[in-house]
């Protein structure tokens, strides 16, 4: 029996590495042979676990840096300076209202600016007035979107700045619990019902998957458990209940934190001597009153979804136009009527008629 044992815990072993090595291995046969198993959804629960993407990363390999550079505190940034948040567009801005805008890769944009929300923007009569400086980041969840506009909102607020945070419900949400999407990203905590950060740090994506591998004690064992093919987690319409409630308490917190951002932490009036200065009240922690500082109405930050136009068959550049101009006497108490679908109904085209 004991022989048997001992032989049985070898074969075990023996089989750990090997699988370990067709996974992992860099040389071609590893690559050849292992080339059906390195899929990540044989190996995660679902992509909503960090386990998904570091799979997905180390059977993949990408730039080292992310898009433009690592950073510490955002996991990556585009040209933005960093530190600053300097935008490459500024200087053609400095006589207009700036609009900023936040999202993924949906506010990015694939395509080139002259066809992104940027230049619909210039190209319309708005823009003697206005000038949107898109700060749509690829792979962006809500949290790295909140920590962005903590750090660029106060660059313009002596300007009066209108503030859109483009949210793609579907993804944008869920990312929040990723600590890696492709490289190392910030993760919000709640710890005693406060949000607690957590950034990725210096030393590149590789450094940090050497510190922060997978967490899957037995490839042998997890392939037996998904031996009929990916897990249900990959399904359409599929959420893991046993995390539900959490998750949506932590999406709470997040969107309560960056309404909070233009009007209660930085204020055009608070500037003296080119600094800017947080509100005596809001370094207090008091609240001001929602949509007032002054006697300046300062629109309160709402969150909008452009990525949803085309879902309830809405022109974008009509919606963002009649958005841009409607904000800045809309009751902030009834912002939901600018989401695009209750706009349709009461400020659309087909609402006139």
């Amino acid at each position: 029996m004991l022989a048997f044992a001992i032989g049985c815990a070898l074969v075990g072993i023996l089989g750990e590495l090997a699988l370990r090595w067709l996974l992992f291995g860099e040389g071609q046969a590893a690559r050849e042979l292992g080339k059906p198993l390195r899929v990540p959804s044989y190996w995660a629960r679902s992509p909503d676990e960090d386990d998904y993407w570091k799979m997905l990363r180390l059977f993949s390999p990408g730039d080292e840096a992310g898009p433009h550079g690592p950073d510490p505190t955002m996991g990556w940034i585009r040209e933005f300076v960093p530190g600053t948040f300097e935008h490459p567009d500024e200087g053609a801005a400095l006589r207009r209202r700036p609009v900023l805008l936040f999202g993924d890769s949906f506010s990015q944009c694939t395509t080139s600016a002259d066809d992104c929300w940027q230049g619909l923007l210039e190209r319309s009569d708005l823009a003697t007035d206005v000038a949107l400086l898109n700060y749509g980041v690829g792979g962006y969840g809500l949290d790295q979107m909140t920590l962005l506009c903590e750090r660029v909102i106060p660059r313009f607020a002596s300007r009066d700045p209108i503030v859109v945070l483009a949210v793609l419900v579907d993804d944008d949400l869920e990312r929040c619990s990723l600590s890696f999407r492709g490289h190392p990203k910030p993760r919000f905590r709640l710890e005693a019902g406060a949000l607690a950060l957590q950034t990725p740090g210096d030393g590149g994506t590789t450094a940090w998957l050497e510190r922060n591998p997978p967490s899957i004690p037995s490839y042998v064992i997890r392939l037996l458990e998904n031996v009929s093919g990916p897990r249900d987690g990959f399904e359409p319409g599929w959420t893991d209940e046993s995390t539900l409630a959490e998750r949506k308490e932590l999406q709470r917190a997040l969107l309560d934190r960056v309404r909070n951002v233009p009007y209660e932490r930085f204020q055009p009036s608070n500037r003296q001597d080119g600094a800017l200065r947080a509100p005596r009240d809001a370094q207090q922690g008091s609240r001001r009153t929602p949509g007032w500082a002054g006697d300046r109405r300062i629109m309160r930050l709402e969150v909008l979804s452009p990525g949803s136009c085309r879902l309830v068959d809405v022109d974008p550049y009509v919606y963002l136009r009649d958005v841009l101009v409607r904000v800045a006497t809309h009751p902030a108490s009834r912002v939901d009527e600018l989401t695009p679908d209750r706009w349709k109904m009461l400020f659309g085209p087909q609402s006139a008629a």
